[in-house]
């Protein structure tokens, strides 16, 4: 790279701040993982790495951390515990975390774990992964081996449960999840809906988090050890909400033709009569009339098909009686809330009528739907849908359309593929699973409409889509509320649109309108927490007994029936909103804004690769870091990943960190002058260190070492270097803003720390049992820590000389002098534009944030890097700083671009991200755009 000792300097300096960060600043998490910060993510988890250093002050005499995200759908709930995870492996090198799921989502956590925060899962197999560090296990799977884990003695650090409210007192995933609270140290519970409008499901829940919740302190729980987090609530770094536009519900019409309503007709009737010589809607006749009937309703193409093959196995006699099994599975799969599709052809391939009459009968009606179905010539229902579909890809819009049953999805596909193209996916439970996520990615990609069963309403980040059409309402709400979560959620760029089909048979659809008049006001502002208490109170099983008791005994008793459980629901969503009120009322709120503003002092990826290529200077490590895989060796240790947990980068750190440093010289834009650069390191009262930095001493006072992100290294001439600097006054300004800000830090902390432990006091209902002593003791050193917050010199890294190159001739540096004017009109050019734009730019390039002006506009804050050229064909060159703000700040961050800003301006306006051509140590070059 050169021979300058200034890049050798720079090495150690980018070892000492990175190991910093590391140590003292649990933000440096959030900001080495590939994760878009929001505030509020970043406001939980610091409450949760507090409540995790009360745990290491009192050394694990106070439990650990047992909290619950209660997110709403598509906040960032897997966000916020890789965070957590991440932390608790910097602290612990060698902690043991379990993540627990619902088998669909495994993939996911294991993909997000790795691609957003580097680290590698291990998906639970078999007994003998249960030694394994980091494991992934379905919760399903992993309920089958609860003895085994009691027997082996498993222990982890922290556990986290997805999925939380799919446990209730009872059933084998409780039983699972309360031995594992107890064989943790932490726990952390993720669920959108905690309360389902039963007292007793809530209270075990929270039981599994923390063992010691009982009914007369969960209300402290909620406050201290609960996130709640809404849709309608949240905002970005800007204070803009994230989700400013509401859901728009509309009901397609059922237009139907003569021979479409003959079929319905026949359809209800066979339904009617197949219902009157059942017992109920759950036998097996029942159930079979229910199946078809839902089926012919969703479409008549798909009602033919599945009539046909019943038909042909009643004739053929290919089927079997004993259904109990089947009924069984269906039950457990509605539990679970998986697709029943599959279950539901079991269930028609092996039901038998239950003597002759009955089989001569369903034969005939089947025959005669059958006919009318072939009668039918115009399909009025797909012809609406292609109507929606056509005034959406007009807009630009993705489409996501949601059935329950394969063969309809099947039909649809086919048939808006006649008019689409390739550009229609689908995803079902018939397609392997591999099949399936390469379609739902090309849907991503290059796709206009996903067709899809329940595999895709849930666990897949469909956000790119903002369209919803529900070609039959699914008779389970939460159902309803998981499809428009898929694609509400974080970021979405768009309003969401969800368009219902209604019942073409009269009896089932007047039940569902009845429930989901109430539903569809609360989609409109995605009140998941209340459409779950509906869905818990009127569930798929309820819904299908009103139905039955509609065809048997009339709408109207039907009807009166549901009207009163329609008012249990009131009743529960109300208890529900009380409940969670508590957690969201209690929410911290740390100014993340302040927090995020300076993307210069947070560590990155290429932070990393940029320290490595430097420590090739020092012979710590050898290869090339930028390249993907990375090749680099520290020693014989190869580098894995670019992360502060990797073996090798740890290792090249602590060599680094402890190198010689020689004076350097680096060029740059202020007045040449001497300069020495120290690690200062900041005390509370008690002594203990609560922050470290680098800062270069001046004969003007301390400067933030950010500033050498604009210097270049340069070779040290004897006429340059001026000798000796006065010893650094800790007592200069710089240190005393610094001082003060970690003061006021310290003091939120320990304030916050003391609050927690108060209500723990009390003996009547106890969340944790600690002892007095020790609060005694903790609240005496807490109190010390407050008494100030003092500085010293922790190291002495290195004498600089920065030159300027404005008025040192012996450096020949015209072209830069001339390079500077330019800027200068340049950033006098962008300031003019924008005030004529009728915004409020301020210059803030002085401030070293990453770009050189924040602009006020009407509806959002700019961020502008400026950049001056004289050639349209001139390279455009970024810093890193420059480069990790573009990142960061993404959408708000500008690269205005001025051709000739001192005869004849011409400005290009570019957005990240920006290609880049070539990579430096110190900058980089841009390709150019027009």
């Amino acid at each position: 790279m050169s021979d300058l000792v200034g890049f050798k300097l720079l090495a150690k300096c980018e070892a000492k701040r990175i190991l910093d960060k590391v140590n003292y600043d649990p933000v440096t998490v959030f900001a080495t993982s590939k994760i878009d910060p929001l505030p509020y993510q970043l406001e939980d988890y610091l409450k949760l790495v507090q409540w995790l250093e009360l745990h290491d002050i009192l050394e694990r005499r106070y439990p650990g951390v047992r909290a619950l995200l209660a997110y709403e759908t598509g906040l960032g709930k897997t966000i916020v515990a890789g965070l957590f995870i991440k932390e608790l492996l910097l602290r612990n090198e060698r902690a043991r975390i379990l993540i627990v799921t619902p088998p669909p989502v495994i993939k996911q956590w294991i993909q997000e774990m790795g691609s957003k925060f580097e680290l590698e899962f291990h998906e639970f197999q078999r007994e003998e992964d249960l030694s394994k560090q980091l494991l992934i296990a379905s919760v399903d799977t992993l309920k089958r081996k609860v003895k085994r884990i009691e027997e082996r003695g498993s222990q982890w650090d922290l556990v986290v449960v997805d999925e939380l409210h799919k446990a209730t007192p009872g059933n084998r995933r409780y039983k699972l999840l309360e031995v594992l609270r107890d064989r943790t140290e932490h726990f952390l519970g993720l669920t959108a809906t905690p309360h389902d409008g039963k007292e007793d499901h809530f209270l075990g829940r929270l039981k599994l988090i923390n063992a010691s919740v009982n009914q007369y302190n969960y209300q402290e729980f909620l406050k201290k050890w609960t996130f709640r987090r809404l849709k309608k609530n949240v905002v970005d770094t800007e204070g803009k909400l994230l989700f400013p536009y509401p859901v728009t519900v509309m009901t397609l019409p059922n237009n139907v033709t003569q021979e479409e309503r003959d079929f319905y007709n026949a359809v209800e009737y066979y339904v009617r009569e197949m219902y009157k010589m059942s017992k109920g809607p759950n036998t097996p006749v029942g159930l079979v009339a229910t199946i078809l009937g839902r089926i012919a309703s969703s479409s008549v193409r798909a009602g033919i098909e599945a009539m046909r093959r019943r038909r042909e196995r009643i004739l053929t006699k290919e089927i079997r009686r004993d259904v109990n099994e089947l009924i069984k599975r269906l039950k457990e799969a509605e539990e679970e809330e998986k697709e029943l599709d599959e279950i539901y052809r079991e269930i028609l391939n092996s039901v038998l009528p239950e003597n002759r009459d009955l089989v001569e009968m369903e034969l005939r009606e089947l025959d005669r739907i059958i006919k009318l179905g072939e009668k039918v010539s115009k399909d009025s229902k797909l012809n609406n849908l292609k109507d929606v579909i056509d005034d959406h890809l007009k807009k630009g819009d993705k489409i996501i359309i949601f059935t329950s049953f394969v063969d309809t999805a099947e039909y649809l596909c086919h048939e808006l593929k006649k008019i689409l193209g390739d550009g229609v996916y689908i995803a079902t439970g018939r397609i392997d699973e591999q099949t399936r996520n390469y379609n739902v990615r090309n849907f991503l990609e290059r796709g206009k409409v996903l067709i899809g069963t329940e595999v895709i309403g849930e666990s897949l980040n469909l956000q790119i889509a903002n369209v919803v059409v529900n070609y039959e309402m699914p008779w389970s709400p939460i159902t309803y509320i998981q499809r428009v979560g898929r694609v509400y959620r974080y970021p979405q760029k768009k309003p969401i649109f969800v368009y219902n089909f209604t019942s073409n048979l009269p009896v089932e659809q007047r039940v569902l309108e009845i429930i989901y008049q109430k539903v569809d006001n609360l989609v409109k502002d995605f009140d998941e927490g209340s459409v779950s208490v509906i869905g818990t109170e009127v569930s798929e099983e309820e819904v299908s007994k009103l139905v039955f008791e509609a065809y048997t005994k009339g709408v109207k008793e039907a009807e009166e029936k549901l009207r009163s459980e329609m008012g249990k629901v009131d009743e529960a969503i109300e208890t529900v909103k009380k409940a969670i009120e508590i957690s969201e009322a209690s929410a911290i709120h740390v100014n993340a804004s302040i927090l995020l503003k300076d993307p210069s002092e947070l560590v990155t990826k290429d932070d990393l690769s940029r320290f490595l290529t430097l420590a090739t200077e020092l012979g710590v490590g050898t290869g090339d870091p930028s390249r993907n895989p990375v090749s680099y060796y520290v020693g014989a240790i190869p580098v894995k990943n670019l992360s502060v947990n990797d073996k090798a980068i740890k290792k090249a750190l602590e060599k680094a960190s402890q190198a010689k440093a020689e004076r350097s010289c680096f060029l740059w834009g202020g007045k040449t002058t001497e300069g020495v650069i120290y690690e200062l390191e900041y005390q509370d009262g008690t002594g203990e260190p609560i922050y470290s930095e680098l800062a270069i001493w001046t004969p003007e006072g301390f400067k933030p070492y950010k500033i050498l992100d604009r210097a270049i290294p340069t070779e040290c001439r004897e006429h340059i270097v001026q000798g000796t600097i006065s010893s650094p006054s800790l007592k200069d300004e710089y240190i005393e803003k610094r001082k003060a800000s970690l003061y006021q830090s310290l003091s939120e902390r320990v304030n916050y720390i003391l609050a927690i432990l108060n209500p723990e006091l009390d003996s009547r209902s106890p969340l944790y049992k600690v002892d007095m002593a020790t609060v005694n003791d903790l609240k005496k050193k807490l109190s010390e820590k407050l008494k100030g917050v003092s500085v010293r010199i922790a190291d002495e890294i290195g004498n600089i000389t920065l030159i300027d190159y404005n008025t040192n001739a012996g450096y020949n540096l015209d072209l830069l002098r001339h390079k500077k004017e330019v800027e200068r009109a340049a950033m006098e050019y962008v300031m003019d534009y924008e005030r004529e734009k009728g915004c409020y730019p301020k210059d803030i390039h002085d401030e070293n944030l990453g770009y050189d002006i924040e602009s006020q506009c009407e509806n959002q804050t700019k961020r502008i890097e400026v950049k001056g050229i004289s050639k349209e064909d001139e390279d455009i060159i970024l810093t890193p700083n420059e480069k990790k703000a573009s990142e960061f700040f993404n959408d708000t961050f500008y690269l205005y671009v001025v051709v000739n800003p001192n005869n004849n301006p011409r400005l290009a306006i570019l957005k990240p991200p920006f290609e880049l051509k070539e990579i430096q140590v110190i900058q980089y070059k841009l390709v150019q755009k027009s």
